[in-house]
């Protein structure tokens, strides 16, 4: 059996507040386990908004307590506290390494000192700092000068009602208000701002499954690739929504939209009028994608013969095929709703 304690220091920022220290039970086991502690505590203080708990700003800091014992045995043994974690996946590598290094060691007939180490996270292990002069457990005592604070139930649930949403109440009203699948939802709500972004794009949208499907896909990729966080990204809110309500108008084709999107990143410009100016306006005119449909009936027969010829299960393969062939002679400008029946339409 392993245990895991963990201790965070979460600065709140502001100078005449003191340092909150939140010290857990040694009752974690795993590495994965401190690692979704850890990331769990961090978004529920930052949900409060009390503290951006940010490790490169310094308003966060952690420390693990990591000792081994043996299976069956029900005394923690002698831990050993390792320091200088700079990041959350630090202190699972640090928990990991420490646990091979403590079992090897009784294993091979040694003991384990109650020291404190540090983690060399360029050489991925730990090293020590200081020895403990005494084994004993860090002891609390009474303020003799602060008289005892009593907190009644009824301010407690006033406190409550004053309280920000917290991260599991959005993650259940993004589920149950929005009709979003859990996945999706645990994705928007993993950080605060990007939840408040996609709330501000369903405004503009009123469609929060497909504002969902674009932050998801072009928004967090767009920020991967950048390494910016949702705040810094270049297309605001209000203009993605724009950009989806032009799909669902039917101004521009989806396939449209993700290059109005890319050059929305380096232009200022509204994005409806980079659709007018650019000329990327969807075609829906009947008799001009009908033209171009039968162009590409025209230039490729065999693709039409295999259709004809081909089972259920092949036919919508070569359809979709043909179709592609519209959309790349229109330049994506085509209505896809329009090619696809006008297609199947002249096939049949």
């Amino acid at each position: 059996s392993i245990h895991a304690g963990s201790e965070s220091l979460i600065n709140f920022n502001r100078a005449s507040m003191p340092l909150l220290e939140i010290i857990s039970e040694p009752d974690l086991r795993s590495s994965e386990e401190a690692y979704e502690y850890l990331n769990l505590l961090k978004s529920t203080i930052k949900y409060t908004g009390i503290s951006d708990v940010s490790m490169e700003l310094g308003s966060l800091r952690c420390d693990a307590n990591i000792s081994v014992m043996e299976k069956g045995s029900k005394v923690f043994g002698t831990r050993v506290e390792v320091k200088n974690l700079n990041s959350f996946k630090a202190v699972a590598r640090a928990i990991d390494y420490e646990i091979g290094r403590q079992i090897e060691a009784i294993e091979n007939g040694g003991t384990i000192d109650q020291e404190t180490r540090l983690w060399d996270d360029d050489a991925q292990v730990t090293r020590i700092m200081r020895s403990k002069e005494d084994a004993m457990d860090y002891r609390y005592f009474a303020e003799p000068d602060l008289p005892k604070l009593v907190i009644k139930n009824e301010e407690i649930e006033r406190i409550k009602e004053l309280m920000p949403e917290s991260k599991s109440a959005k993650l259940k009203r993004f589920i149950e208000t929005y009709a979003l699948p859990e996945y999706d939802a645990n994705i928007l709500t993993d950080e605060i701002e990007l939840a408040d972004y996609f709330e501000r794009v369903v405004k503009v949208t009123n469609n929060a499954k497909l504002s969902s499907n674009w932050i998801m896909t072009e928004v967090l990729r767009e920020l991967k690739e950048s390494g910016k966080s949702i705040e810094e990204s270049k297309i605001n809110s209000e203009d993605l929504g724009k950009i989806i309500n032009l799909i669902q108008k039917e101004v521009i084709s989806s396939k449209i939209a993700k290059e109005l999107f890319t050059i929305k990143l380096n232009d200022d410009r509204d994005p409806e009028v980079i659709v007018k100016e650019e000329g990327m306006i969807q075609v829906v005119d009947l008799g001009e994608i009908e033209g171009i449909v039968d162009q590409v009936l025209n230039e490729n027969p065999k693709m039409v013969e295999d259709f004809k010829n081909s089972d259920e299960g092949r036919k919508p393969r070569v359809l979709k095929g043909l179709i592609g062939q519209v959309m790349k002679l229109s330049k994506g400008k085509a209505n896809p709703k329009i090619v696809t029946e006008l297609m199947e339409s002249k096939l049949k």
